[in-house]
């Protein structure tokens, strides 16, 4: 699906995600790094968690830090692996390089960091520091699949252009339903 949306003349770049920055929603949890586990989970640190496609940093121009931007051919077989933003590795790895670093995130596993991108302001635009949140982004491809219908009502299909919506909006269900590749646009 999202490979034909990124065909669509005049999409600059396209993937899932079940959390949009500045949609004021929210899809926190709590996580550790180490081997010392909270003794409650209300005690541990929180993250904003952006389940995503696997290319998602990368397409929305998200400033690499270290590693890599994008989840290598991810599955739920593989490894786990996330991305970081830059808060939580200057708060949480203070010192050291927090790539090949794991961390625990309850009721999915040790995850071992493989990047570390740019913090993205998801409250509002003129949320300097207010309420700074530390970052994790995951691959859906290593979603379990008993997750799925979790989050399959918050799938979101992130579009950057510079075309008009009222015009790309109809191409795109075109589309996606099966009809024509819209040409002209």
């Amino acid at each position: 699906m999202i490979e034909r949306v990124r065909q669509i003349p005049g999409i600059q770049s396209a993937d899932l995600t079940a959390l949009v920055p500045l949609s004021q929603t929210d899809n926190a949890g709590p996580f550790w790094t180490g081997s010392q586990k909270p003794t409650i989970h209300s005690g541990a640190p929180r993250a904003t968690f952006y389940w995503t496609g696997p290319e998602y940093c990368e397409r929305w121009g998200y400033r690499c830090f270290e590693a890599a931007f994008s989840f290598p051919k991810t599955t739920t077989q593989s490894e786990r692996v996330v991305v970081i933003d830059s808060v939580l590795a200057r708060t949480y790895f203070s010192g050291k390089d927090p790539v090949g670093q794991i961390m625990m995130i309850p009721h999915w596993g040790s995850a071992r960091v493989i990047g570390v991108v740019g913090h993205v302001r998801h409250w509002d635009l003129g949320d300097s520091n207010r309420y700074t949140q530390n970052q994790i982004y995951v691959s859906f491809y290593q979603l379990r699949d008993e997750w799925v219908p979790v989050f399959r009502k918050d799938v979101t299909v992130a579009v950057r252009t510079s075309l008009d919506s009222a015009t790309l909006m109809p191409a795109i269900k075109r589309w996606l339903t099966g009809g024509r590749r819209p040409t002209d646009l």
